[in-house]
């Protein structure tokens, strides 16, 4: 890889070298996972409850919207089994 190349991707805005994995202040998608299994737990939902996700999850004053599904309009409706 040339160094224009490399610069390139260092100031490209869609950041392609940005670890998202490790390095994005997201929403952890597989808190879904624990929070079915506590609402399990505690009998507050059964096994055949669907659950709707619109893509915000908000905590007291605070959104964190799902950037895929604020962008386009997106709904997911997922299974607690």
């Amino acid at each position: 890889m040339s160094p224009e190349q490399y610069q390139s991707l260092l100031t490209n805005p869609d950041q392609p070298l940005f670890d998202r994995a490790i390095g994005a202040f997201t929403r952890p998608a597989r808190l879904q996972n624990y929070m079915a299994l506590a609402g399990l737990e505690e009998g507050a939902v059964k096994p055949d409850t669907l659950v709707e996700d619109t893509g915000v999850l908000t905590i007291g004053a605070f959104s964190f919207p799902n950037w895929y599904y604020a962008q386009y309009g997106k709904t997911e409706v997922w299974s607690i089994s």
